[in-house]
């Protein structure tokens, strides 16, 4: 397995070398810049390239946003974890602990160091990190990291499917969604995801939104009815990629802006868990790619929500809910928070 080491350099030299050792004493490879040696390529092109070609990326951040290539508003440090995100990798970040003594030089002032607080605000919002001290600690966290990783991998890989080790290793049931949904809004490109499981229900069992991506100001619903497309896909056990939504028979038109929706079921030994659902305002917007990664990540969810406790009679009550915004600077954010909807915020209208 090559394993990716991203980090700033000059004040992490010590960390990175100790972070590769701990690597390779797991027999596995450590890829780092510093080894990379002379190419033709630019740094940026050559980390990203190296970061596509890894089974797995390990960040480590300190108090150095980093170099940032011109033309580019982020550093080669930030676009290495946007490649790995994009490729679906399995992720491991390490943040240096904010009491920790560390080198005033190697704290960077203005710009460099809002744009690394907004970073560590994001990989803190998809991903469970842990905290380090010196190289040696850093290194046997990585260490066990990455050997709990190996052993809990079986031999089911992220080549097989490259989603189901980073839904493996988030933690906890409301980490995996928020790492689900970012997945399924890098796969459709789109403004408008949910993730929906069965719950419970007094008189049968209902579609829940457990998880959100949704422009402010288009609806955005709570439980789904079983009419429609979601009901249908879920019923049915198949994928739905409507490339108009108003030749669909059934369709229950509640946002206005959508033209074309993909819904792919989850579906675990012929039972089904629950769909994925992307709306776009262009028509036939879903193409055969996008559908292919959205299946294979239905499937990584079929294996890891029983993982993680989810079970068919758990009620709404019992559901976490992941939201996510579009901030400012074009990114989102998630918003974490219980599964019942406000009182007055209309979410239990039945959708599509």
């Amino acid at each position: 397995m090559k394993v990716f080491i991203s980090s700033t350099y000059l004040d992490l030299m010590d960390y990175r070398r100790l972070a590769s050792e701990a690597v390779e004493r797991l027999g596995q490879q450590g890829v780092r810049m510093e080894v990379f040696g002379a190419r033709p390529a630019e740094p940026t092109t050559a980390s990203l390239s190296e970061v596509i070609d890894s089974d797995l990326f390990i960040g480590i951040y300190a108090h150095r946003y980093g170099f940032v290539p011109e033309g580019s508003s982020r550093s080669i440090t930030e676009e290495e974890y946007d490649a790995a995100t994009a490729e679906s990798k399995p992720i491991f970040c390490f943040l240096v602990a904010e009491d920790y003594p560390w080198r005033p030089s190697f704290i960077e002032e203005e710009p460099g160091k809002s744009k690394l607080k907004a970073f560590k605000s994001r990989v803190k919002s998809s991903f469970i990190v842990e905290s380090f001290t010196t190289p040696e600690d850093l290194a046997f966290k990585i260490g066990t990291s990455l050997g709990r990783h190996l052993a809990n991998s079986g031999p089911v890989t992220g080549k097989t499917n490259p989603f189901l080790a980073g839904l493996a290793s988030a933690g906890n049931l409301e980490a995996m969604l928020e790492v689900a949904l970012r997945y399924l809004e890098t796969a459709t490109k789109t403004d408008y995801n949910q993730i929906f499981l069965a719950a419970a229900a007094d008189y049968g069992s209902r579609l829940v939104a457990v998880a959100n991506s949704i422009t402010p100001g288009k609806q955005e619903y709570r439980v789904a009815s079983f009419g429609g497309l979601l009901g249908n896909s879920f019923l049915n056990g198949k994928i739905i990629n409507a490339a108009n939504v108003k030749n669909w028979q059934n369709y229950f038109d509640a946002v206005g802006e959508t033209k074309s929706e993909l819904v792919v079921p989850i579906v675990r030994e012929s039972l089904a868990l629950g769909l994925l659902n992307a709306e776009s305002e262009v028509e036939n917007h879903f193409d055969e790619e996008m559908v292919h990664r959205v299946k294979l990540l239905a499937d990584a969810l079929a294996e890891a929500l029983v993982q993680y406790g989810w079970n068919p009679a758990l009620r709404q009550a019992g559901l976490p809910w992941v939201r996510r915004f579009p901030t400012e600077d074009g990114m989102t954010k998630g918003v974490a928070g219980s599964a019942q909807p406000e009182a007055s915020s209309g979410r239990l209208t039945p959708r599509a």
